[in-house]
């Protein structure tokens, strides 16, 4: 996949922002017949952005973008799925991790 990225730091300290091109892929892989894997994995480079030199942070340089989960196929084209996703913010002078659980329904049609 690939698309348009903004990222933008609202904090008082500092007020860093990215904009950059995301590339990425994404696999999935049956497990059984009723349980789909899948794998993600994307990659953003600061290609314009607010550059703040001043602050502790710094300015954006790249932002990573990760995650797995298992879906449950319920219906021919309905599947509800639990995961994780992780995103990385790699800064001039620190980076930055999020992680969370996902829980959700996703409909594929084809």
């Amino acid at each position: 996949f690939a698309g348009p990225r903004y990222l933008s730091l609202r904090i008082r300290a500092s007020r860093p922002s990215m904009f950059g091109l995301l590339l990425g892929g994404r696999v999935e892989a049956e497990l059984h017949e009723l349980l789909v894997g899948d794998v993600q994995l994307g990659w953003a480079h600061a290609l314009a952005g607010a550059d703040d030199g001043a602050s502790a942070l710094g300015s954006f340089k790249t932002t990573w973008l990760y995650g797995a989960g298992l879906a449950l196929r319920f219906a021919p084209h309905w599947r509800a799925r639990a995961g994780y996703r992780g995103e990385t913010w790699v800064l001039d002078h620190t980076h930055r991790a999020l992680h969370g659980a996902e829980i959700g329904l996703v409909a594929r049609f084809q």
